[in-house]
Protein backbone atom coordinates (compact mmCIF):
# COMPACT_ATOMS: atom_id res chain seq x y z
CA UNK A 1 0.00 0.00 0.00
CA UNK A 2 1.19 3.55 -0.62
CA UNK A 3 0.41 4.33 3.02
CA UNK A 4 2.63 1.59 4.45
CA UNK A 5 3.07 2.33 8.12
CA UNK A 6 0.98 5.52 8.15
CA UNK A 7 -1.24 4.48 11.05
CA UNK A 8 1.74 3.13 12.97
CA UNK A 9 3.60 6.40 12.52
CA UNK A 10 0.64 8.43 13.78
CA UNK A 11 -0.17 6.17 16.76
CA UNK A 12 3.40 5.11 17.59
CA UNK A 13 2.18 1.51 17.90
CA UNK A 14 3.03 -1.39 15.54
CA UNK A 15 0.29 -3.04 13.51
CA UNK A 16 -2.62 -0.68 13.91
CA UNK A 17 -4.88 0.58 11.15
CA UNK A 18 -6.16 -1.93 8.59
CA UNK A 19 -3.31 -4.42 9.12
CA UNK A 20 -3.78 -4.21 12.88
CA UNK A 21 -7.51 -4.77 12.51
CA UNK A 22 -6.78 -7.88 10.41
CA UNK A 23 -4.32 -9.18 13.02
CA UNK A 24 -6.68 -8.41 15.91
CA UNK A 25 -9.52 -10.26 14.16
CA UNK A 26 -7.33 -13.32 13.53
CA UNK A 27 -6.15 -13.29 17.15
CA UNK A 28 -9.72 -12.91 18.46
CA UNK A 29 -10.97 -15.77 16.26
CA UNK A 30 -8.11 -17.88 17.66
CA UNK A 31 -9.10 -17.03 21.24
CA UNK A 32 -6.10 -14.77 21.88
CA UNK A 33 -6.23 -11.24 23.26
CA UNK A 34 -3.81 -8.84 21.64
CA UNK A 35 -2.90 -7.51 25.08
CA UNK A 36 -1.46 -10.96 25.84
CA UNK A 37 0.94 -10.64 22.88
CA UNK A 38 4.07 -8.60 22.35
CA UNK A 39 3.69 -7.02 18.92
CA UNK A 40 6.63 -5.29 17.26
CA UNK A 41 8.11 -4.62 13.82
CA UNK A 42 11.33 -5.87 12.29
CA UNK A 43 12.19 -2.23 11.58
CA UNK A 44 10.72 0.64 13.59
CA UNK A 45 11.24 3.44 11.08
CA UNK A 46 8.74 4.02 8.31
CA UNK A 47 10.23 2.95 4.98
CA UNK A 48 9.99 5.57 2.24
CA UNK A 49 7.73 4.96 -0.73
CA UNK A 50 9.50 2.73 -3.27
CA UNK A 51 11.95 1.33 -0.71
CA UNK A 52 14.44 -0.83 -2.65
CA UNK A 53 15.33 -4.43 -1.86
CA UNK A 54 18.81 -3.21 -0.91
CA UNK A 55 17.27 -0.59 1.37
CA UNK A 56 15.19 -3.27 3.11
CA UNK A 57 18.25 -5.47 3.52
CA UNK A 58 20.28 -2.64 5.11
CA UNK A 59 17.40 -1.58 7.40
CA UNK A 60 16.79 -5.16 8.55
CA UNK A 61 20.49 -5.71 9.25
CA UNK A 62 20.63 -2.45 11.20
CA UNK A 63 17.52 -3.26 13.27
CA UNK A 64 18.25 -6.96 13.85
CA UNK A 65 20.20 -6.47 17.13
CA UNK A 66 17.42 -4.24 18.51
CA UNK A 67 14.74 -6.76 17.53
CA UNK A 68 16.66 -9.66 19.09
CA UNK A 69 17.18 -7.72 22.36
CA UNK A 70 13.51 -6.77 22.41
CA UNK A 71 12.38 -10.36 21.91
CA UNK A 72 14.93 -11.74 24.42
CA UNK A 73 13.36 -9.47 27.05
CA UNK A 74 10.00 -11.24 26.57
CA UNK A 75 9.12 -14.39 28.53
CA UNK A 76 7.67 -16.16 25.47
CA UNK A 77 9.97 -18.28 23.31
CA UNK A 78 7.49 -18.72 20.44
CA UNK A 79 7.32 -16.03 17.76
CA UNK A 80 4.98 -15.66 14.79
CA UNK A 81 7.03 -13.98 12.07
CA UNK A 82 4.45 -12.00 10.12
CA UNK A 83 5.80 -11.58 6.63
CA UNK A 84 9.01 -12.27 4.77
CA UNK A 85 10.96 -9.35 6.24
CA UNK A 86 10.31 -10.53 9.79
CA UNK A 87 11.12 -14.14 8.96
CA UNK A 88 14.31 -13.13 7.14
CA UNK A 89 15.48 -11.00 10.09
CA UNK A 90 14.87 -13.77 12.62
CA UNK A 91 15.94 -16.84 10.66
CA UNK A 92 17.93 -15.74 7.62
CA UNK A 93 15.52 -17.63 5.31
CA UNK A 94 14.84 -15.71 2.10
CA UNK A 95 11.37 -16.68 0.80
CA UNK A 96 8.40 -17.04 3.13
CA UNK A 97 6.00 -19.25 1.15
CA UNK A 98 7.93 -22.53 1.56
CA UNK A 99 8.25 -21.89 5.30
CA UNK A 100 4.73 -20.77 6.26
CA UNK A 101 3.66 -22.89 9.21
CA UNK A 102 7.00 -24.60 9.72
CA UNK A 103 8.65 -24.42 13.14
CA UNK A 104 12.06 -22.82 12.64
CA UNK A 105 14.57 -22.54 15.47
CA UNK A 106 16.60 -19.34 15.72
CA UNK A 107 18.31 -17.50 18.58
CA UNK A 108 16.53 -19.56 21.24
CA UNK A 109 13.08 -19.02 19.69
CA UNK A 110 10.61 -21.22 17.91
CA UNK A 111 9.63 -19.10 14.90
CA UNK A 112 6.43 -19.83 12.98
CA UNK A 113 6.38 -17.87 9.70
CA UNK A 114 3.05 -16.57 8.41
CA UNK A 115 1.85 -14.10 5.86
CA UNK A 116 1.70 -10.46 6.96
CA UNK A 117 -1.77 -9.03 7.65
CA UNK A 118 -1.21 -6.43 4.88
CA UNK A 119 -0.77 -9.34 2.43
CA UNK A 120 -3.94 -10.96 3.81
CA UNK A 121 -5.83 -7.70 3.24
CA UNK A 122 -4.75 -7.73 -0.42
CA UNK A 123 -5.56 -11.45 -0.75
CA UNK A 124 -8.45 -12.16 1.67
CA UNK A 125 -8.58 -15.86 0.79
CA UNK A 126 -5.38 -16.14 2.91
CA UNK A 127 -7.27 -15.10 6.09
CA UNK A 128 -7.63 -18.72 7.28
CA UNK A 129 -3.88 -19.23 6.87
CA UNK A 130 -3.14 -16.41 9.33
CA UNK A 131 -5.59 -17.87 11.87
CA UNK A 132 -4.18 -21.38 11.40
CA UNK A 133 -0.62 -20.11 11.96
CA UNK A 134 -1.72 -18.41 15.18
CA UNK A 135 -3.21 -21.75 16.23
CA UNK A 136 0.03 -23.55 15.36
CA UNK A 137 2.01 -21.02 17.39
CA UNK A 138 -0.29 -21.59 20.39
CA UNK A 139 0.28 -25.34 20.13
CA UNK A 140 4.05 -24.88 19.86
CA UNK A 141 4.03 -22.49 22.85
CA UNK A 142 2.20 -25.19 24.85
CA UNK A 143 4.93 -27.70 24.03
CA UNK A 144 3.04 -29.69 21.40
CA UNK A 145 5.47 -31.14 18.87
CA UNK A 146 4.48 -30.09 15.39
CA UNK A 147 5.56 -32.75 12.96
CA UNK A 148 7.77 -31.76 10.07
CA UNK A 149 6.11 -31.28 6.73
CA UNK A 150 5.69 -34.66 5.07
CA UNK A 151 8.09 -35.58 2.28
CA UNK A 152 6.53 -35.31 -1.13
CA UNK A 153 6.26 -38.63 -2.89
CA UNK A 154 5.14 -38.75 -6.50
CA UNK A 155 4.36 -42.06 -8.14
CA UNK A 156 5.29 -41.66 -11.79
CA UNK A 157 3.45 -44.83 -12.76
CA UNK A 158 0.97 -45.29 -15.60
CA UNK A 159 -1.83 -43.76 -13.53
CA UNK A 160 0.08 -40.50 -13.13
CA UNK A 161 0.93 -40.35 -16.83
CA UNK A 162 -2.70 -41.05 -17.75
CA UNK A 163 -3.92 -38.33 -15.38
CA UNK A 164 -1.46 -35.81 -16.78
CA UNK A 165 -2.49 -36.64 -20.35
CA UNK A 166 -6.19 -36.19 -19.53
CA UNK A 167 -5.50 -32.86 -17.80
CA UNK A 168 -3.64 -31.58 -20.85
CA UNK A 169 -6.90 -30.62 -22.55
CA UNK A 170 -8.75 -29.67 -19.38
CA UNK A 171 -8.68 -26.63 -17.12
CA UNK A 172 -6.36 -27.07 -14.16
CA UNK A 173 -7.85 -27.86 -10.81
CA UNK A 174 -6.03 -26.91 -7.64
CA UNK A 175 -6.75 -28.52 -4.30
CA UNK A 176 -5.41 -27.03 -1.09
CA UNK A 177 -6.15 -28.73 2.20
CA UNK A 178 -5.48 -26.66 5.32
CA UNK A 179 -5.45 -27.97 8.86
CA UNK A 180 -4.90 -26.48 12.27
CA UNK A 181 -4.26 -29.95 13.64
CA UNK A 182 -0.97 -31.35 14.78
CA UNK A 183 -0.83 -34.06 12.11
CA UNK A 184 -1.56 -32.50 8.71
CA UNK A 185 -2.14 -35.83 6.99
CA UNK A 186 -4.93 -36.96 9.35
Amino acid sequence: SSDLGGSEEIDGVPLVGPSGYCLNRALRLSGVKRAACHVTNAILCRPPKGFSADGWKKALECCQPRLERELQAQPARTVIALGGQSMRTLTGKAKITPWVGAVLHANGFQVIPSYHPAFVLRKPHYSPVLRIMIGRALLVAQGVQIEAWPEIYIDYGSGTLSALESMEAEEWLGVDVETAGVKPLE
